[in-house]
């Protein structure tokens, strides 16, 4: 039972923040040529942007060792929303959209590399792989799936619609992420005891 609602609220947040960063990844290029851009500089735009990523990975490899993981994963999403929501509104030259594009890949990597940080120490020792794996698997199916509800936001709204639709999805990830307990500083055993317990009843 702990097990279940632990990988529901990670998973959630999994589907929520892989689910953004791929459908940015490949929509990003149609998005800036419906903006009138060419493609090839659409495309040398995108590959821009994700230097962000690098960024973004690499502040949550250092906030592993010093920050709670529900703390950062939840300012993350916020900042991460606050910048679609920002992209979506001011992106409008050519300066604005690498900026913008750039710290709102960043929020994504950050997100995606603190929840992959976080997963395996929410499970117990006899159930810790085949946990992160399923909520990796949740991640990577939403990934599958959501560029395509992007489409349909895409040709009612426009780019605006797709970036609102990931806005929300930051949002709803920080209240997923409010399900998942606190595992910074504490010993493994400490967080997994009870599904332990109820495994060895």
């Amino acid at each position: 039972g702990e097990n279940l609602r632990r990988t529901a609220a990670i998973g959630a947040a999994s589907w929520m923040s892989f689910g953004a960063q791929v459908t940015l990844l490949f929509l990003m290029p149609i998005l800036l040529v419906s903006r009138g851009y060419s493609l090839s500089d659409s495309l040398a735009f995108t590959m821009i942007m994700n230097i962000g990523s690098l960024f973004g990975a690499c502040a949550a490899s250092y906030l592993a060792g010093k920050a709670p993981r529900r703390l950062t994963v939840s300012i993350a999403a916020v900042l991460g929303c606050i910048s679609a929501i920002c992209f979506a509104s001011f992106a409008h030259s050519t300066a604005l959209i690498l900026v913008l594009g750039m710290i709102f890949q960043f929020f994504t990597m950050m997100l995606n590399t603190m929840l992959s940080v976080w997963s395996p120490e929410l499970f117990p020792t006899s159930v810790r792989a085949m946990g992160t794996s399923v909520v990796n698997g949740i991640g990577n199916v939403a990934g599958a799936v959501m560029p395509f509800a992007a489409l349909f936001f895409f040709d009612r709204a426009g780019v605006a619609g797709v970036f609102a639709m990931i806005a929300v999805m930051y949002a709803l990830l920080v209240v997923a992420a409010r399900f998942g307990p606190e595992t910074f500083g504490k010993p493994l055993e400490a967080v997994t005891e009870k599904p332990v317990l109820a495994h060895a009843a």
